[in-house]
């Protein structure tokens, strides 16, 4: 069984924002508003990265 989706820590580097994005499903409204509020410059980047640029935030509103 299978939802499509996929754990975030599967994920490789060459992958793009898209599959970070459908791993993080829902979430990724909420993740983005609290990474644009706490890491606007991107400090926290070398991870699954979510953008903190307020377009992502208005992406999904």
């Amino acid at each position: 069984y299978s939802t499509g989706g996929t754990y975030i820590n599967f994920l490789t580097e060459d992958e793009g924002p898209e599959r970070i994005e459908a791993a993080l499903g829902e979430g990724i409204q909420r993740l983005a508003e609290v990474k644009a509020k706490w890491d606007p410059e991107n400090v926290f980047r070398t991870n699954r990265n979510i953008k903190p640029i307020f377009e992502t935030v208005r992406k999904y509103q």
